[in-house]
């Protein structure tokens, strides 16, 4: 087709793991050439542009009323008797096929974080909201661990961890996109040894 142009990164940039600036001059020049553009690929990215239009942004994804009264009452009921909400991604699941495993963790080493993390603040009372794509029954019940589960769907998890004041998970675009919807700081979990620091929890404004 006249004036159709695919550009394929999953093979020159998605196999390395670099990134594909939208903002680079090639790729101006294929938009002024072509009618249609058909993006292939994972690295595509725009991060000036997506730090210049955070608000649009926010306000584009912003849930219906309906999934923000869940979302909200869910937050309520976390936040009850505590000064600080920290949210924990589990992500297991498709997790123990991605990168060989990598960032699949047993729930013993989640186990361990939530019980590190509260040394973190000594001088508030920390609860914790965890959302997962599994079963985290023991996560809930982990003696000295004040902990309930995330509303129970993908999206009302996604917009109750933005709900948060600090997140904790694997690196996911799951937990990005609710620090940057949210503006939480997010630590993330690059190894199941990791320890848990306050330097380690970064505003993210990049996916």
């Amino acid at each position: 087709m006249a004036g159709v142009s695919v550009l394929d990164v999953a093979q020159t940039h998605d196999a390395s793991e670099e990134e594909y600036d939208l903002s680079d001059r090639h790729f101006e020049e294929l938009l002024l050439k072509n009618r249609l553009v058909v993006a292939k690929g994972w690295k595509f990215r725009a991060h000036e542009a997506l730090r210049a239009r955070r608000g649009e942004l926010v306000k584009l994804f912003t849930p219906t009323d309906a999934i923000q009264k869940k979302v909200a009452e869910k937050i309520v009921q976390a936040r009850d008797g505590f000064d600080l909400l920290i949210g924990l991604h589990v992500r297991r699941g498709d997790y123990a096929g991605w990168l060989g495993g990598k960032y699949f963790y047993g729930l013993d080493a989640y186990a361990d974080w939530l019980k590190a993390a509260p040394a973190l603040w000594p001088d508030k009372k920390v609860g914790f909201l965890i959302c997962s794509n599994e079963n985290v029954d023991e996560l809930l019940c982990l003696p000295g661990v004040n902990a309930c589960a995330g509303p129970g769907s993908p999206i009302t998890d996604l917009y109750a961890l933005a709900a948060c004041d600090f997140l904790i998970g694997p690196p996911s675009t799951f937990t990005l996109w609710a620090s940057f919807y949210g503006g939480a700081p997010l630590h993330m979990l690059m190894q199941k040894t990791q320890q848990l620091h306050m330097a380690g929890f970064a505003h993210h404004q990049r996916f």
